[in-house]
């Protein structure tokens, strides 16, 4: 009664285990049986089967090793000896061979009892053999038949009776483990079918008493359950209606969200608009900035060709200097050349003298009268420079004025575009206005649907008795009318 009483997890875990001890069993003794009839075969096929080759190459070696040695005693031809007198020699020493191989087979003590006597006939037999090939070799055919004849053939027969006994005990231990093997199989497969038997009965017994003990209540829990299940429908249908009146709510809450997104949508495409007039305005404050640079480039052109006039003036108020030296000079050239000529009269060496240098001088003015009139030329030139970058300048200057008009436009079109945006926020706030009504008549049918929700409560309380039925099933115990649902973990 205990076991019925139990949880579920027990429940199946006796029954599971009950089954795994009886496989555990069976495979163990499959195990034990599969490596005992292993042990007995792989005797017959590692260890008998070998021993039985082994004699097989023994007997046929020895063979041609004796016809060998008879074939020496038979003949006197040299060739026909050295070919058989090679023969001999390889078959004696794998006859020699297999014998040690042999003999590392031979284990138990029959076989070793039985492996001496084969040593104790072979030795002299070959002792024999090889006195009748050295006399076969020396052409005393006659002595050497006589060996194999009188001395050889009583010792073979010995060792042909050894290795018959052997051989007859290795294949009788073959057959006996081969039928050892045979017998752990049949015995073997008996018990495992018993066991096998026994574990298919006592498992349907358990089956069906761990089946019956599970079915029993909850087929009493699914009838409770489907009584309570068609309570609940009632009570899901109040709820139904008062879903479609929320549906119906919720409806005109999307209407309105709509609205809401056009409106958006307005304010998007605006918004777009004024950066757009944005990027135009900063591309036009870019070329604002390009044409002040250049008005700058302008005016430090301008200061520049002014700081050449002025320097020019200075040059030229040097050389008005020198001419007015060179001029005063001249003029007291003049005036001696002219007391000179006076006092002299015809005597005009002095005279001549004074006129030389007055020429000089008149060409040195001359020479800086000509670089004056460069200076003043190129003083002109300057000036004319300065005036046209001034020009320049003030032209720059209009397409600044030009550009800043551009950008006073534009900053009244995106002033508009600010006005429109201000409606459309103003429809926003209308849009979450009727949202907010919806709202509130949704929040009034969502109080009818907990009033079904009540109602549905109720009925919940009688599926979790159920449930505690069900509960006990799993979890196990004796009070079934207690209703505290437990954990299922």
């Amino acid at each position: 009664m205990k076991l019925l009483n139990a949880k579920l997890g027990t429940k199946l875990i006796w029954g599971f285990g009950t089954i795994i001890a009886f496989l555990a069993v069976i495979a163990l003794i499959s195990l034990i049986q599969v490596s005992l009839m292993n042990s007995r075969i792989s005797e017959v096929a590692n260890v008998r089967i070998i021993q039985l080759k082994y004699f097989y190459e023994i007997a046929k070696q020895y063979d041609v090793m004796a016809r060998s040695a008879s074939n020496i005693a038979l003949t006197v031809e040299e060739s026909v000896q050295r070919t058989q007198e090679d023969f001999y020699r390889l078959n004696r020493a794998l006859v020699i061979e297999n014998l040690n191989r042999l003999g590392k087979t031979m284990t138990s003590a029959q076989e070793r009892k039985a492996f001496i006597r084969i040593k104790e006939a072979v030795e002299p037999m070959l002792v024999f053999y090889d006195k009748s090939v050295t006399y076969g070799r020396a052409n005393r055919n006659a002595e050497a038949g006589d060996i194999i004849m009188i001395q050889v053939l009583p010792v073979q027969e010995r060792f042909l009776n050894a290795m018959n006994d052997a051989a007859q005990i290795v294949q009788t231990s073959s057959d006996e483990a081969a039928s050892e093997a045979g017998t752990l199989t049949l015995v073997g497969g008996t018990v495992i079918l018993i066991l096998g038997i026994a574990a298919v009965v006592l498992c349907s017994m358990l089956a069906l008493f761990i089946t019956r003990s599970i079915t029993r209540p909850i087929n009493h829990v699914v009838e409770g359950l489907r009584e309570a299940s068609n309570q609940v429908d009632q009570a899901s249908a109040e709820v139904t209606q008062s879903s479609r009146s929320l549906a119906e709510g919720t409806s005109e809450q999307a209407a309105t969200l709509e609205e809401t997104s056009a409106s958006l949508e307005e304010i998007n495409a605006m918004t777009k608009q004024n950066a757009d007039n944005a990027g135009h305005a900063k591309k036009l404050m870019a070329e604002v900035n390009d044409v002040v640079g250049r008005v700058d480039k302008h005016v430090n052109a301008m200061a520049a060709a002014i700081h050449e006039v002025t320097k020019s003036s200075e040059e030229t108020g040097k050389i008005v200097k020198t001419i007015d030296e060179i001029a005063f000079q001249t003029n007291l050239l003049a005036l001696n050349a002219a007391v000179e000529a006076a006092r002299a009269g015809e005597a005009g060496a002095g005279f001549a003298v004074v006129a030389d240098e007055v020429r000089n001088l008149a060409m040195r003015a001359a020479e800086a009268a000509k670089t004056t009139s460069s200076l003043i030329e190129g003083t002109i030139g300057t000036v004319r420079k300065s005036n046209d970058l001034t020009l320049q300048t003030q032209q720059a200057f209009k397409e600044n004025v030009m550009i800043a008009g551009k950008v006073g436009n534009l900053i009244d079109e995106i002033a508009a575009a600010s006005q429109e945006q201000a409606k459309g926020i103003n429809q926003v706030s209308l849009a979450v206005g009727e949202m907010d009504k919806a709202v509130q008549q949704a929040a009034a049918i969502a109080e009818e649907s907990a009033g079904a929700s009540a109602q549905m409560s109720s009925q919940a309380q009688q599926l979790k008795r159920y449930v505690v039925e069900l509960t006990v099933v799993v979890k196990g115990g004796q009070n079934k009318t207690d209703l505290t649902l437990p954990d299922l973990t």
